[in-house]
């Protein structure tokens, strides 16, 4: 896979500052600069600007496939094979977004121990607000890696299955590119997930707000890259 071109995406600066905030935060320690509360405020701020750009970016996207669908329209059958692609990848990062909403709510059910009409109720898979026990680092990696020490936790909401989505994600956005010879690509905004033990590490010994907001953070990057693809694939040359 080769993730080389550049396309502009009119996406809101505070999306790129919020981006490489998020990778720091988890980094610094909960006593410092005022206390694990303050640290909690930090996360809710954050997550919120993730939640707000994803929302806007839906709004883009919602714009390409009209123009990727008129298209088709015009076009008719000649351009049927990448209308196609494009409702595959709408469909693809959607199950990832709902997949991934569901593990927040699993996250926060568990640390929390609530039920899920509490927890949306309160709109806290959004918000982040109202958890007690957002410093809790030991039941999210449970969730995500198991208690064993020496293998990895498999099956339903694991690590593993995330990686295992992605996967299937990245190889859906591959498909676009399997009968073109030319060298166009795009960004790769989901490349930290292939990284050397992000599988085995990217969630551990982390708090539950931070892990919350790192999801938010991969779930914006997957529409990152939806909207690449479908901007691709309405201004690719027959």
């Amino acid at each position: 896979m080769i993730f080389t071109k550049k396309i502009n995406l009119s996406i809101p600066m505070h999306q790129l500052i919020l981006s490489g905030l998020i990778i720091l935060l988890p980094l610094v320690s909960f006593g410092q600069y005022g206390g694990k509360k303050n640290m909690y405020s930090g996360y809710i701020a954050i997550n919120a600007g993730l939640e707000k750009s994803r929302s806007i970016l839906g709004r883009n996207i919602d714009k390409e496939y009209y123009d990727l669908t008129l298209k088709y329209q015009t076009e008719g059958d000649t351009f049927l094979p990448k209308f196609n692609l494009g409702m595959n990848i709408r469909d693809s990062a959607r199950q990832l977004i709902i997949y991934i909403n569901e593990l927040k709510v699993l996250l926060i059910a568990k640390c929390e121990d609530l039920k899920r009409p509490e927890i949306e109720a309160q709109d806290t898979i959004i918000s982040l607000n109202f958890l007690k026990n957002y410093d809790d680092c030991i039941t999210p990696s449970e969730i995500f890696y198991g208690t064993s020490y020496s293998k990895l936790k498999t099956g339903p909401f694991s690590a593993i299955e995330l990686t295992q989505k992605l996967n299937h994600f990245r190889q859906t956005v591959d498909s676009v590119f399997v009968d073109n010879a030319s060298s166009n690509s795009l960004d790769n905004h989901l490349d930290y997930t292939t990284r050397h033990q992000w599988k085995s590490s990217g969630f551990k010994n982390k708090p539950l707000a931070a892990i919350l907001t790192l999801l938010s953070k991969l779930q914006l990057d997957i529409k990152l890259q939806e909207l690449s693809v479908i901007d691709y694939l309405k201004n690719a040359e027959e």
